[in-house]
């Protein structure tokens, strides 16, 4: 019985099944011709008697009618019933019916061969290609017209790459796009540079459209392809539209380096710790959006995470700070778990009335991510070799990339606060990049890192009418406007313009000269200075909790079988640097002392 709610009852009642039908039931009992003729007929007569019925009916009850084909719960099964030789046959009679006129019916016979033809090569596809078969619910009812029509080029190209199983991938799990865009895809796929590109090398995430094209100005292009999400599923690489990229280095200063490439026009922040797909989409945008991009790739390597590192192409610089990987192992123990602290004790902390001083609780309690505790323990060290990922990869990274003529490696020591301006003046000029401005210059020589008890900033202190922020230069750079809306009034207080290497103390603008001249400035002053000390015995107690590079060589002395799984972690980590900048092993003082206990208890290894 005929269900309206049923996609395959639906899509059986079409007048081309009951017509396909007909003509193979008609061929089974050999019936003469002239009876397939009154039947065929009569079937057309009854169904567009029964579409009238129907257009009556829903007149008069709107309510009662039929859901669209795709609402129903079964129309991905449906789709297949459109692979039925019933339903093949009964178009192509159709059609011909259509184009009566225009001999239609001359050419049936040769169709209906043909259809039949179609119909034993589909089983044959659908055999062959098991992976279709369990995505054929997943493709577009309506692409299925346009599988048939291009059935014998489809088959084609999945024949000819057969034995490059990743291309076959690409190509069933975006069967629609792939049929959608059937033309142009079939162009780059049986292309010489596709195979010398990609299928020569057996390359693991080859691209579904030529990234040349999408580079021009042609009608499938990166603009036209939206936010990086289509871009990310077809493997289409990064547009070229960069000169380097920026490696990520856990606890190595990258995050200071991409903030202080912002100041120069550069944009770079995709942040290293979202998903992949995430990553790839903001590097994606950035390059589409900004003037200036470079993608930041990511320390993890595995899983998805490695598909990024492919999907980067052409002539590239690679940029990355290195570090001395005992600091390395310092920073990533002592870093915070900043979600621990609820979002109700950060605004409490973040919003203080004047003269409130009760000042143990304006001050969150910090959690430490490997300890899952408020101080560090040294023995979760071992813990860090569980995620080394995070770590030491760049030498692996950079064999990924294939790209080891071009490294451009800076050392942790040239961009602390000595040595930073210039060592963003080199790369500016590098690169043609803007160089930092004047007012960037107190950004660019302040702690940018917030993990030594400065996670509730900024504070604002209510004065009644006047608003005191306790902030950092980084965190006032992060606003559109900037400093342009504050004054920095830390020297009226401190007689300084930053006090603890990062902190100020700013007000609106438009608020300084009557907050200078207010009979309570003395007051309010002097409540700042409290809180100031206040915030300085916090800092110091979080560092108090916190672990040095001297007690990890003095931990790693202890014990032999860690040690020497971080050195070679380590080592194959800073190959590179050993052989193109080994003066950078100079200034690690740290790990020299290290490499000296290895071969002083372990020998040369």
């Amino acid at each position: 019985m005929f269900n309206p709610n049923c996609a395959v009852d639906r899509v059986k009642n079409h007048l081309a099944y009951k017509i396909g039908s007909c003509v193979l039931n008609n061929k089974t009992k050999k019936s003469p011709f002239f009876i397939l003729l009154f039947k065929l007929y009569k079937i057309k007569l009854e169904h567009y008697k029964e579409l009238k019925n129907y257009q009556i009916f829903i007149k008069l009850f709107p309510s009662l009618r039929y859901p669209k084909l795709e609402e129903c719960h079964d129309y991905r099964e449906c789709v297949k019933v459109k692979f039925h030789l019933s339903y093949m046959l009964g178009q192509t009679i159709l059609e011909a019916d259509k184009n009566k006129f225009k001999g239609g019916y001359f050419r049936l016979w040769h169709d209906i061969k043909q259809v039949n033809q179609e119909y034993k090569n589909i089983k044959i596809f659908l055999q062959q290609y098991d992976l279709i078969i369990e995505k054929l619910n997943n493709i577009e009812f309506q692409n299925i017209d346009l599988l048939i029509k291009n059935f014998h080029s489809v088959f084609y190209i999945l024949n000819f790459h057969k034995d490059y199983q990743e291309i076959i991938n690409i190509i069933i799990d975006n069967f629609d796009y792939f049929l959608n865009n059937f033309d142009v895809i079939e162009e780059w796929l049986l292309s010489d540079d596709f195979n010398e590109k990609y299928k020569k090398i057996s390359h693991p995430y080859p691209p579904l459209l030529d990234p040349i094209g999408l580079n021009a100005d042609n009608k499938i292009n990166y603009q036209s392809l939206g936010g990086g999400d289509i871009a990310w599923k077809l493997n289409l690489p990064l547009p070229s539209k960069y000169k380097f990229i920026f490696l990520f280095n856990g606890c190595s200063g990258s995050e200071a380096m991409q903030h202080f490439l912002m100041l120069c026009g550069v944009e770079t922040r995709a942040w290293a710790w979202f998903n992949p797909r995430d990553i790839f989409k903001i590097n994606y945008q950035n390059l589409l959006n900004e003037n200036i991009a470079a993608p930041c790739l990511p320390s993890i390597t595995t899983g998805d995470y490695e598909k990024l590192f492919y999907l980067v192409d052409g002539g590239f610089d690679i940029v990355a700070i290195m570090r001395d990987p005992i600091s390395v192992l310092k920073a990533g123990l002592n870093h915070i778990e900043s979600y621990k602290i609820s979002l109700e004790i950060l605004n409490y902390c973040r919003n203080v009335e004047c003269y409130n001083r009760d000042f143990k609780n304006l001050f969150p309690e910090i959690w430490y991510a490997y300890s899952g505790s408020t101080k560090v323990n040294i023995e979760d060290l071992e813990k860090l070799l569980d995620n080394s990922e995070y770590y030491f990869t760049f030498n692996k990274r950079i064999n990924m990339l294939k790209n080891k003529d071009n490294v451009v490696c800076i050392n942790f020591e040239d961009i602390n606060s000595q040595n930073i301006i210039n060592t963003m003046n080199n790369l500016a000029n590098r690169y043609n990049l803007k160089t930092p401005k004047k007012e960037h210059e107190i950004i660019l020589t302040s702690r940018i890192n917030l993990h030594q008890g400065l996670l509730h900033l900024p504070v604002n202190i209510n004065c009644k009418m006047f608003q005191i922020i306790i902030t950092t230069p980084y965190l006032i750079s992060l606003e559109i406007e900037g400093m342009d809306r504050y004054v920095n009034i830390t020297n009226k207080i401190f007689n300084n313009d930053i006090i603890m290497e990062s902190i100020i103390i700013v007000c609106l603008q438009d608020q300084y000269d009557v907050l200078m001249k207010n009979q309570e400035w003395s007051q309010i002053k002097e409540y700042i200075e409290e809180y100031i000390g206040s915030l300085r015995l916090y800092i110091q107690n979080c560092k108090n909790n916190l672990v040095t590079e001297k007690d990890i060589l003095v931990y790693l002395r202890k014990n032999s079988n860690l040690r020497l799984k971080f050195l070679k972690h380590i080592e194959e980590n800073i190959k590179y640097i050993r052989e193109n900048y080994p003066e950078y092993l100079e200034t690690w003082t740290y790990y020299q002392e290290f490499e000296k206990m290895c071969k002083e208890l372990d020998g040369n290894i």
